[in-house]
């Protein structure tokens, strides 16, 4: 499914059968329990919630509605197994509750994305986690569905999905260091004029109080990779590290280099194109890549508590924005998995000064970064 929103597409998965604990639950989820609900709730009245619970010693789906309002709370009851309604129930609405649900009713003219989709957003992103609750809400200012989920383990995870755009937070990331769009591109561009080099990516840091951008560039005389400190605030530069490339990134330098000469983008403009669906978001992180589509920008935006990735076309500037994926611990070649290869093309750069594989952050590739690697070997 696609939905044009603000000039961006947001690829959406098909949602997910839940289930809570060991139940085991038939074909409804939570987005068909969305819909379930809806039809079975009177007409003036406006879903704001969808839950996966025990009600009488038995697991159902429940969905709560609300009129104008607020003053009452209508409840339906869905069986997960065949999506047939229990119940339906019409509740006073607890103070508390009201208040919230007069909070989104009041701006449901910013709800762009459905249930489902929010729900197919956050399977995308989260495919090992099981869905258990979505909701609408307001945090920070920014009309969201919370969608609850629970591991193999029990633990508890949320992420929010924008109900405007789609971008979608998980809160139990850290939070990212950022700096305005202008002073970020602004950054990249002494970088590049100081070393005479091509940038290949760059990220916010603050570090000791001084916020600065952090740009990684490959010198085509050397062979050599550099990463350069630039202060956001002055433009002076904070430091250096020359080093060469390994065998992963001297693979994916070579495959930039092929498609560079095609690319009509900056860096700042990609920034500039990324940001401008999103007003108020800061950038975190901007890399150039290649993708099946061919070379583009991968921009990392923040906007309040969400995390937005747009992917920039480096040549045209078309933009549309992505699901995040965190790369694994150790995987240098990216292919989805930790296994020899890895081990090999760490070994390789035993003692260097590369970042990529010093795992540790210690300054140097050594034993404590190889045991790191094995913690996530699979073979």
């Amino acid at each position: 499914m696609k939905n044009q929103i603000l000039g961006l597409t947001i690829v959406m998965a098909a949602a997910v059968s839940v289930s809570v604990s060991s139940h085991a639950l038939g074909a409804i989820s939570l987005g068909d329990a969305a819909d379930i609900g809806r039809a079975a709730a009177p007409a003036d009245h406006t879903l704001l919630q969808v839950e996966l619970r025990e009600r009488d010693g038995i697991i159902v789906f429940q969905t709560d509605h609300y009129p104008a309002g607020a003053a009452t709370e209508f409840e339906v009851r869905i069986n997960p197994e065949d999506g047939t309604i229990i119940e339906s129930n019409v509740d006073v609405t607890d103070p508390s509750d009201q208040s919230e649900a007069l909070a989104v009713l009041a701006r449901m003219d910013e709800v762009l994305i459905d249930f489902s989709d929010a729900v197919a957003i956050v399977a995308e992103a989260a495919a090992d986690l099981t869905p258990e609750k979505i909701q609408l809400d307001v945090e920070d200012g920014v009309v969201v569905y919370q969608v609850e989920l629970l591991d193999t383990a029990g633990q508890d995870a949320r992420f929010y999905v924008n109900a405007t755009n789609g971008a979608i937070h998980d809160q139990n990331d850290n939070d990212e260091d950022t700096a305005p769009n202008d002073a970020f591109g602004a950054a990249i561009d002494i970088a590049v004029a100081s070393t005479g080099s091509i940038a290949l990516e760059a990220e916010a840091e603050n570090q000791g109080g001084t916020l600065h951008i952090e740009v990684l560039l490959f010198n085509e005389a050397t062979g050599l990779l550099t990463e350069l400190d630039v202060a956001v605030s002055s433009g002076e530069i904070l430091s250096s590290l020359t080093y060469e490339p390994g065998p992963s990134q001297a693979e994916r330098i070579a495959e930039i280099l092929a498609l560079l000469p095609d690319a009509t983008v900056t860096f700042s403009e990609a920034i500039a194109i990324a940001s401008k669906a999103f007003p108020g978001s800061q950038t975190h992180e901007i890399e150039l890549k290649v993708e099946d589509i061919g070379l583009i920008y991968e921009v990392e935006l923040i906007m309040e508590f969400m995390e937005i990735e747009v992917h920039v076309s480096a040549v045209g500037g078309a933009a549309e924005t992505a699901s995040s994926h965190m790369p694994l611990v150790g995987d240098f070649n990216l292919d989805g998995t930790v296994s020899v290869n890895d081990v090999i093309e760490l070994i390789g750069m035993w003692s260097s000064t590369n970042p990529l594989y010093d795992l540790d952050l210690h300054g140097e590739v050594e034993v404590s970064d190889l045991l790191m690697l094995l913690e996530g070997f699979e073979g």
